[in-house]
């Protein structure tokens, strides 16, 4: 799958506190940083769909189902193309 998401750094930015939250409230982190790898497509909807865990570093399971549920079903922006495939990589560290 083709494309661009042109405004998803935009609308994922205003996340940030959530996504701290929710590492915050399920076991914080396990390691002086983190990542959490997510995929999703984004339809002309402008949604993430399907979004799925693909990896996770020196983070609890549970606190990466929380951001994939934050992440589920959010506006994104609408894709150059119908759909387009999103890898996001998340890297955490303390605040």
């Amino acid at each position: 799958m083709t494309g661009d998401v042109p405004k998803i750094d935009q609308k994922l930015a205003k996340l940030t506190d959530k996504i701290a939250t929710c590492i915050a409230d399920h076991g914080g982190l396990s390691a002086k940083s983190a990542t959490l790898k997510l995929q999703f497509l984004v339809r002309t909807t402008g949604r993430a769909e399907s979004v799925e865990i693909a990896s996770k570093k020196s983070i609890s399971d549970e606190a990466a189902q929380c951001v994939r549920t934050l992440l589920k079903g959010r506006s994104v922006g609408t894709p150059s193309d119908d759909p387009t495939g999103v890898t996001l990589t998340i890297t955490l560290k303390p605040r």
